[in-house]
């Protein structure tokens, strides 16, 4: 019997570990979209170019589907392309992008960590970026 508890003890620890640590990954994920998308809007048209084909291009060799599902999904795979190419955030606090593999199933539009990454970065940066 003690030892069917340690075992269930267990399994919920690495439920919850498992749990947070994706939490993590959404959250960086989120604060990569919106700053993706404040650089973005600041940048020259030539360089919205440069990033728009990196990114298709990273999507491409990541067999992604050309085309971008929304404003998270395209300013995900931008943060990506303008890691890429040199392209730093530009924001006190945040010297790079963070590493997100697959910035589509990352994070979804609607996730309540992208309100709490856009008040942060309000708060903290004066930064006023939402996504759609």
């Amino acid at each position: 019997m003690e030892i069917l508890a340690l075992v269930a003890t267990l399994l919920v620890f690495v439920f919850l570990l498992r749990r947070n640590l994706a939490s993590g990954k959404r959250a960086d994920a989120a604060l990569n979209v919106l700053l993706a998308k404040h650089v973005f809007s600041k940048s020259s048209p030539d360089e919205r170019e440069r990033i728009e084909l990196r990114a298709r291009e990273l999507m491409a060799e990541r067999g992604q589907a050309p085309e971008f599902i929304g404003e998270v999904d395209r300013y995900g795979w931008h943060a990506l392309a303008m890691k890429d190419l040199g392209i730093a955030p530009g924001v006190k606090g945040f010297k790079d992008w963070k590493a997100i593999a697959n910035p589509s199933a990352a994070i979804k539009a609607g996730d309540p960590l992208l309100r709490t990454a856009g008040y942060l970065l309000k708060s903290k940066c004066g930064i006023d970026v939402v996504v759609n």
